[in-house]
């Protein structure tokens, strides 16, 4: 049952996934080819707004920070940082070089450039993190929804033929059945589920166990008083637990109980001799009879009987492979009487307690299977030495242990509950059914749920799904016989290795794991029936349209195919875009601000001169080198015939300068309305920020 192979047809586009409510439930699912490439776009898309978001806060640090008052080194170098860095990973690097070099400076007022650092760090690592993990905050599951036109659960209609059925319809049941035992086994367990775990919804159904449970029946038919076992799933919720994608108004609550206890034998047991075989000198052979109510399965003969074993404890060495036998006969309950279709009508010690359950007796036979160690199991019970067992060339050998009962008799009741979704009491508790048998729920539900909103409509659908196939012990067991044994697993060379003595608990639980399973798998299957030759004939449709939103709204968990998060998506998207517009137009703002007199000059001239390329331009006008103009633009420029200072480092090579080219140059102040003026000192030029400088 692993989704991985895109078993199932699935729809791609936009839904809800109502596990998560209406917005949040927005979901997308896409392949796994266009997924991947989302995924990296996605993260492509956080790296760059990490990008812009930086650059955000540099320019909020350099206008916090800015001083109009002389400052020392290490607050011009912090300015040109920030002014300057592109990425939060750069200005960490830069500022980490800056700390360096004032490492040694004596009386060096460093506080500034660590908290640049730190947050610089800080931003660093969190986007780095964010690009990595950004698919994860939009992907939300493997979760994905079918999109099948072949919907429907599984039924014999009137008419259909004998022949179709053991054909066609039976063995489909029950290779659904034995799927169900296997996923059970796998994924219900300790296993490490080699087989994969990936198809459900929920990996499987929460169930608690009680191994201290009172016995079911009259306390004269039970082996043990306090020892029984009750397992119970507590109330499930159809799109939860089962997958069927709906708000939580249009869900169906149900519950399921299982309550076994092993039989006492002595006084419900009885011996006699059947003539069979007679060809083989084999005229009577040993049976034993056992007698819980008699048996409505006999055409002929005796009928005061529930069940029958051979009572023959010979070994045979020659026979064929051993294996374990197990039956099953079940009494339905309706209306507090059991159905006249019952296997067997129970004595009163069991009936009585089966007046709201339905009851089923299990008869568990080891065969000519010998027991390696004594067993204490109160269904198991093994504690007849036989014989000495052991190798051809061994000396050593063990003492193997009979069966102590042929056919040993365990009881179940099931029960199920149904519960409304939408009616509450004063507690904010679901109304429900009582627990109940599988034929009382139909009537029961009627005045618990509300025919509001197509509600009874939809259980009706839910219960047909849920019983095909049938979600009972007995059809379990007349479907997997002794397989559905977990004891078989310790069986070598036709002996059974040792067993704890709760093994009977440990084989109900199972059970009960495939019923389960079983009903994950029904509701899996009802969305999307395998075109199987033949099988169309025992297919029904949905009836309702509840029924058809139900049947069309099945979630699966598939790897071949990615469902994101639609609102998590939009959600990075736009907070992105507005990042990256709020970083691309803060410089335009300020710009705007500024001409108007709302902004600080001081803040708003410092940052534009301390851009690289503006550093640039005060470096050679420093030595009154060219005629540059667009001193407020992004990018100054000069002259295209003018050379411009050069670099000077032969007088002294630790500290090199710009020195003029050697041109007469003087410089001149450009009024705003273009007219020259007098020759300028360098105190002037402070004040002259958006005029532009000319050669004279």
């Amino acid at each position: 049952m692993d989704a991985s192979n895109a078993a199932y047809p699935v729809y791609l586009g936009v839904w809800t996934n109502w596990s998560r409510g209406a917005v949040m439930g927005l979901t997308l699912t896409m392949t796994r080819s266009n997924a991947n490439l989302l995924i990296a776009f996605v993260a492509f898309y956080v790296a760059f707004v990490g990008r812009r978001l930086w650059r955000i806060l540099c320019f909020a640090s350099h206008a916090l920070v800015s001083s109009s008052s002389p400052q020392n080194g290490t607050y011009h170098q912090h300015q040109v940082v920030m002014r300057n860095s592109s990425t939060a990973t750069g200005a960490l690097v830069s500022l980490g070089q800056v700390l360096w070099a004032w490492r040694s400076a004596k009386g060096r007022p460093l506080g500034i450039l660590v908290v640049a650092l730190v947050v610089a760090a800080l931003c660093s690592s969190s986007f780095i993190v964010a690009s990595g993990f950004s698919s994860r905050v939009s992907i939300t599951d493997n979760e994905v929804l079918i999109n099948s036109n072949r919907c429907g659960f599984l039924a014999a209609p009137e008419g259909s033929s004998f022949e179709d059925g053991v054909t066609i319809y039976l063995p489909h049941l029950s290779k659904m059945f034995v799927n169900a035992a296997n996923y059970a086994q796998e994924c219900y367990g300790n296993s490490s589920g080699l087989l994969g775990c990936t198809t459900f919804v929920q990996n499987k159904l929460p169930f608690t166990v009680d191994t201290t449970a009172p016995c079911p029946f009259a306390p004269e038919l039970c082996r043990t008083q306090n020892a029984n076992i009750r397992l119970d799933t507590g109330l499930l919720d159809s799109n939860d637990h089962l997958g069927l994608n709906a708000p939580p108004e249009n869900r169906v609550l149900f519950r399921k109980v299982l309550h076994c206890a092993p039989l006492v034998t002595e006084g419900y047991k009885s011996t006699h001799n059947q003539s069979i075989d007679k060809a083989n000198n084999r005229t009577a052979k040993p049976m034993v009879r056992y007698h819980y109510g008699a048996s409505n399965r006999l055409r002929t003969g005796e009928h005061n009987f529930t069940y029958e074993y051979v009572n023959d404890t010979y070994w045979d060495f020659t026979g064929s492979t051993a294996d374990y036998g197990l039956s099953s006969i079940t009494a339905y309950t309706y209306n507090g009487s059991i159905t006249p279709g019952a296997g067997f009508n129970p004595l009163p010690g069991l009936s009585g307690a089966t007046r709201q359950a339905d009851l089923t007796l299990l008869f568990l036979s080891s065969n000519n299977i010998p027991y390696s160690r004594p067993n204490n199991d109160e269904w198991f019970r093994a504690t007849k030495p036989y014989m000495r067992l052991t190798w051809a060339g061994q000396n050593s050998s063990v003492i193997g242990y009979l069966q102590d009962e042929p056919a040993s008799p365990l009881g179940c009741l099931e029960q199920r509950q149904f519960c409304s979704p939408r009616d509450r009491d004063s507690n904010g508790q679901p109304r429900c059914t009582p627990l109940a048998a599988t034929y009382d729920i139909p009537a029961l539900t009627e005045p618990v749920l509300q025919d509001l909103n197509g509600e009874l409509n939809r259980f009706k659908w839910f219960f047909n799904v849920m019983m095909s196939p049938e979600d009972t012990i007995h059809h379990a067991i007349s479907t997997l016989h002794a397989t559905a044994l977990k004891s078989r697993f310790s069986v070598t060379r036709n002996v059974q290795g040792p067993l704890p003595d709760n093994q009977w608990q440990i084989e109900v639980e199972h059970m009960f794991s495939t019923i389960l399973a079983s009903i994950q798998q029904s509701f899996v299957h009802a969305a999307a029936v395998p075109n199987t030759p033949g099988l169309d004939d025992f297919v029904v449709g949905p009836l309702s349209a509840e029924s058809e939103e139900l049947c069309r709204n099945q979630k699966v968990q598939s790897t071949a195919y990615a469902s994101f998060s639609l609102f998590g998506l939009l959600f990075i998207i736009v907070l992105g875009l507005l990042i990256v517009l709020t970083s691309y137009l803060l410089e335009p703002i300020t710009s705007w601000l500024h001409k108007r007199g709302k902004y600080n000059d001081h803040a708003y001239y410092e940052w534009i001169s301390n851009s690289s390329f503006h550093l640039q331009r005060l470096a050679h006008q420093g030595v009154g080198a060219g005629q540059w103009s667009g001193a407020t633009d992004d990018i100054p420029i000069t002259n295209a015939q003018d050379k411009l200072a050069v670099l000077d480092f032969s007088s002294n090579p630790n500290m090199p300068v710009l020195v003029n080219s050697g041109e007469d140059c003087s410089v001149t102040m450009v009024a705003s309305n273009g007219s020259a003026g007098s020759p300028t000192s360098p105190d002037s030029l402070k004040k002259a920020w958006e005029t532009e400088i000319v050669r004279s």
